[in-house]
């Protein structure tokens, strides 16, 4: 990937939250806790009791997993579903009693990541990175009016928010372009990246072959990709976007730009290089803990 697509802060707090997902992930497996089943439990302690329609909206997830995982969420014990006063069709959600102990112990293993990864920052830097991340969580909430209070302001909560907020501001353009969210990741990774074959391309966004492939035969049949044989193994297909289709997706990243840097006017050109560099220590530090 380009130099200045790398180093824009919108993706680094990105890429920065999904390198921390991956690698929390990983540390709490035992567990048997999937990525939409601890982000649900950690979102209902940080928030209280929420409706159940909200909680995809909130999280940036879509609707179907999250509905599955209530439902083994609630099967289990972990939360319970009652309806609302208001309106008896909705129902609000809850942590159930039998789950304090297993959300402390992810509170206990989240504070704990939390801790090694400021302290790869050194002392300033740490002090620092909650304030930059805090400035703009507040405007990126006021755009999208979001009122919900949460318990908990720590930095990696602060970067988790400022990570979903950024997400679904980037779904509502990309409505508007036609594109879903995981399209447009298979579109930016291949503009950046340039050809590259089908495996390091999921490897790259962290995705199963069959996942990947139901996009790409999309892009495909859309106009937006193509593919090709390898030179010295044909068996192998090579990816990459049509050269026609450079032009626009430049012209949308473009805009997305514009709009990034906007947001970060809330930010004066040395806390924004400082929180540039905050946050690839940070993934430098969780990319390697992975390793």
């Amino acid at each position: 990937m380009s130099a200045n697509f790398q180093s824009s802060c919108a993706y680094l707090i990105h890429d920065t939250g999904q390198a921390f997902r991956r690698r929390f992930g990983r540390q709490i497996a035992s567990l048997g806790f999937t990525q939409t089943h601890w982000r649900i439990l950690g979102f209902l302690n940080r928030t209280g009791p929420i409706g159940q329609s909200r909680i995809a909206e909130l999280l940036v997830l879509h609707k179907v997993p999250v509905g599955i995982a209530l439902n083994e969420l609630e099967r289990e014990g972990w939360i319970t579903r009652v309806p609302m006063a208001a309106d008896r069709r909705a129902r609000v959600v809850e942590l159930a009693p039998r789950a304090q102990p297993v959300v402390a112990n992810l509170k206990a293993e989240f504070d704990a990541l939390e801790a090694r990864m400021m302290a790869s920052l050194g002392h300033q830097a740490a002090r620092r990175l909650p304030k930059a991340l805090r400035k703009i969580r507040d405007a990126l909430r006021d755009e999208s009016l979001e009122n919900i209070e949460v318990k908990d302001e720590s930095p990696l909560w602060l970067l988790l928010d400022c990570s979903r907020h950024l997400m679904r501001r980037l779904d509502v353009r990309l409505e508007g372009l036609g594109f879903t969210r995981t399209q447009w990741f298979v579109l930016n990774a291949l503009y950046h990246a340039g050809d590259q074959t089908q495996t390091d391309l999921a490897r790259q966004l962290d995705m199963s072959a069959a996942q990947l492939g139901k996009l790409l035969d999309q892009l495909q049949q859309e106009g937006w990709i193509e593919r090709h044989p390898d030179l010295l193994d044909r068996r192998v297909k090579r990816l990459d976007i049509r050269p026609e289709q450079r032009r626009k997706i430049a012209s949308i990243r473009r805009q997305f730009d514009h709009s990034h840097n906007t947001l970060l006017d809330v930010l004066d050109t040395a806390d924004r290089g400082e929180l540039a560099r905050s946050l690839e220590c940070l993934r430098s530090y969780l990319r390697k803990d992975c390793a």
